[in-house]
């Protein structure tokens, strides 16, 4: 018999975890907006563009809005930096630095 399936309540069925510790600490940790992070099944890279609530962020991964998607914080792994194009990093970093300036108009 093989080793059980950890996914937790929002993990994917196709990368669990290894134990139900990392499952849980997957699924509380928390992201502020700007983070960097990679999606734990693609592999995709960006950037944290806002926060949702139950522990989901909506992740900027390109330059038009339908690249920004939501996902669950157990899918998303922080990162220090992400692979962009140096343009493309720039652009987002001063996007969301404005974003976190200006969140109390909102």
């Amino acid at each position: 018999m093989g080793k059980p399936l950890i996914t937790g309540l929002f993990g994917c069925s196709c990368h669990g975890f290894d134990s139900w510790e990392e499952c849980e600490q997957a699924h509380k940790q928390r992201f502020k907006i700007g983070d960097p992070v990679e999606h734990r099944c693609t592999g995709k890279q960006g950037y944290v563009h806002n926060l949702s609530e139950g522990g989901f962020c909506i992740v900027k991964m390109g330059v038009t809005p339908s690249e920004n998607i939501q996902y669950h914080a157990a899918n998303l792994i922080k990162k220090e930096k992400v692979d962009l194009e140096d343009s493309y990093h720039d652009l987002v970093v001063k996007e969301l630095k404005w974003i976190a300036a200006n969140k109390h108009k909102f």
